[in-house]
C-alpha cells in the first residue's frame, strides 16, 4: 500500500410472493408498513444460542455474552470453511501476542500477521496500528477463542461459518453514524448481536468519514488524513468492535465512507480512500470470496451468490454523457460473476429502484445506463434479489415484471444508528413497496432456507426500541 508504512509480522501473532395483508401504522415518530405472513415460530428457528455454543469456555458467572467490553477494537472479517480473518486496532509499544484456542484447549497460531501504521498518528510515540490476522485449518461451526495479549488480555469468541449449509441468517445494516447517541448505539448493537447472525453485511456509510473534519466549503470533502482519522475514531468508539462474540463481516462503501456526500468517480482521493477502507476491513480473496474493481467483491455462501458492487469509484457525475454507474470494469465484473446455478444478490450502497423519490438511486440518477443495466439482466432470464442502504428507512419492494421479466425484489436496510425521517412514505410513496419502516433506527435480518426446489426468505426489519417493525416472506423458485 502506497503512503502506508507496512510491517510484516510472522505467524505467531421465485419466484413467488406469498399472499399477505398489509397493515399501516403511523405515529409521531415512525411510519410502518408491515405484513403478517411469517410467524414468531419461524422467526425463532434460526438464532444461535451463544451460551450453548461457547459453553465449554464459560462458567455460570460468565454467561452474559452480550457484553461490549473488549480492551481492543476487533473485527472478524471475511471467514468461512477453514479460514478466519481479523482486524485489530492497537496502539501499544509492545507487540500483541495473538492466538486462537479450540474447545479442547489446543493453541492455534495465525498463519500470517501484518500491521499497518495509521498515518494520522505516525508522529506519536505509540502510533495506531491496524493488524491483519489470518488463521487457516480451522473447523467450520466449531467454537473458538481469539486471544490478544498486550497490556491487557482480550478474549473473544468466534466461529468459522459453514458456507455450504443451506440455512443461514444474514444481518444487513447501513448508515452507522458514530456521532449518534452512544447509549442508543450500544442498545442497537446488543439487539443485533442477539439475532445470532451467521454473517453481517455492512453495505455503506459504515463510517461517516466526511463528518467532524472541520467547517467551511473546503471541508465538505475528506482529505486522506481525514479518512484515516475518522476510520480510527469510528473503530475506537463503536461498541460492535468490542463485542464478546464476533460475527464475520463483508463491507461495502457508500458516499460517506467513500469520502464525500453523493460522491462519484471524480473524487480526487479515491485511491487513498480505497487504501483506508481495505486496511480497516481486510477483504482478502479466498476460494469463496473474490475481489473486483474498486471495493467490489463476491461472496459465495449458503447456496447464494452475493455480489457487492462498488457504485462510487466509477460513477459519472449527474448529467455527464455518456453516463455510467459502475464503469466498464464494473459491468464486466458483474457479468462475470452472475450465475444461473444459485440465487444472485446484487448489492450496492444506494437504491437500485429509487425512481419514486428525489434522493440518490440508480434508476433516477443514471436513467439511460439503468435501462441498459435492466436490459442486460433480462438476458439471463432469471430472477434477481437486490440489496441496498442509504435511504435512512428500510423497505421491501417488488419489481414489476414489465421491467424485469422474472419477478425480482429489492430490500433496503437503513439506518442502523443515524438520523431517520418520519412520514417518508407519505412524502414519497413507493408503488413497489410491500413492507417497510421510516422514522426509526433499524436493521434488516434475512433468514435463508434453501431446499431442492426453492429458496425461502424471511425478511424482517427490527430495532432495539420497537422490536419487530415489519416482516415479509418470499419463496424463490429455482
Amino acid at each position: 500500500m502506497k503512503k502506508l508504512t507496512i510491517f510484516v509480522g510472522i505467524a505467531f501473532l421465485s419466484l413467488f410472493l406469498s399472499s399477505c395483508n398489509i397493515v399501516k401504522k403511523n405515529s409521531a415518530t415512525q411510519e410502518v408498513l408491515t405484513t403478517s405472513d411469517a410467524s414468531t415460530a419461524q422467526k425463532k428457528v434460526f438464532p444461535k444460542d451463544h451460551n450453548d455454543i461457547y459453553s465449554k469456555f464459560i462458567g455460570e458467572t460468565e454467561k452474559n455474552l452480550s457484553l461490549f467490553k473488549g480492551p481492543y477494537p476487533i473485527l472478524q472479517s471475511v471467514s468461512g470453511d477453514t479460514q478466519a480473518s481479523f482486524v485489530l486496532q492497537y496502539s501499544e509499544e509492545r507487540e500483541p501476542q495473538v492466538t486462537a484456542e479450540d474447545e479442547n484447549g489446543n493453541i492455534i497460531k495465525p498463519v500470517s500477521v501484518k500491521f499497518y501504521v495509521n498515518p494520522a498518528f505516525k508522529e506519536e510515540k505509540n502510533p495506531a496500528k491496524i493488524y491483519h490476522i489470518h488463521f487457516k485449518n480451522l473447523v467450520a461451526d466449531q467454537a473458538y477463542q481469539l486471544k490478544v495479549k498486550g497490556q491487557f488480555e482480550d478474549v473473544r469468541f468466534f466461529q468459522v461459518p459453514d458456507l455450504k449449509k443451506k440455512k443461514a441468517r444474514i444481518g444487513v445494516l447501513s448508515c452507522m453514524d458514530d456521532r449518534w447517541d452512544k447509549e442508543e448505539q450500544l442498545k442497537q448493537w446488543s439487539s443485533l448481536q442477539k439475532e445470532g447472525a451467521d454473517y453481517l453485511f455492512f453495505i455503506g456509510d459504515n463510517v461517516y468519514a466526511d463528518k467532524n473534519i472541520g467547517i467551511g466549503p473546503s471541508k465538505k470533502v475528506a482529505l486522506p488524513s481525514d479518512l484515516w482519522k475518522r476510520y480510527f475514531e469510528a473503530r475506537e468508539t463503536s461498541a460492535f468492535f468490542r463485542a464478546k462474540v464476533l460475527t464475520p463481516v463483508v463491507a461495502l462503501w457508500d458516499d460517506h465512507d467513500y469520502g464525500y456526500n453523493n460522491g462519484d468517480g471524480t473524487y480526487a482521493h479515491k485511491k487513498e480512500s480505497k487504501e483506508v477502507f481495505e486496511t480497516y476491513f481486510f477483504l482478502s480473496a479466498t476460494r469463496f470470496f473474490k475481489r473486483g474493481p474498486g471495493v467490489s467483491s463476491v461472496l459465495k455462501a449458503f447456496g447464494q451468490n452475493f455480489i457487492f458492487i462498488d457504485a462510487r469509484s466509477f460513477r459519472t457525475p449527474l448529467g455527464e454523457k455518456p453516463e455510467s454507474r459502475f464503469g466498464f470494469n464494473g459491468k464486466y465484473f458483474l457479468n462475470k460473476y452472475i450465475t444461473k446455478s444459485s440465487q444472485n444478490w446484487l448489492i450496492q450502497g444506494d437504491q437500485f429502484f429509487g425512481g419514486y423519490h428525489t434522493f440518490e438511486s440508480y434508476e433516477s440518477g443514471h436513467p439511460k445506463d439503468f435501462k441498459k443495466f435492466i436490459s442486460n439482466l433480462n438476458e439471463y432470464k432469471i430472477p434477481f434479489m437486490f440489496l441496498s442502504g442509504d435511504r435512512h428507512l428500510s423497505e421491501v419492494m417488488k419489481v414489476e415484471t414489465e421491467l424485469l421479466s422474472k419477478s425480482s425484489y429489492e430490500i433496503t436496510s437503513s439506518g442502523f444508528h443515524a438520523k431517520t425521517f418520519p412520514d417518508s412514505f407519505k412524502r414519497s410513496p413507493n408503488p413497489r413497496q410491500l413492507a417497510g419502516v421510516s422514522g426509526e433506527i433499524n436493521y434488516v435480518i434475512i433468514d435463508i432456507d434453501v431446499t431442492s426446489k426453492h429458496t425461502d426468505l424471511i425478511i424482517r426489519g427490527d430495532s432495539y426500541k420497537e422490536g419487530e417493525l415489519f416482516i415479509k416472506t418470499l419463496k424463490l423458485t429455482h
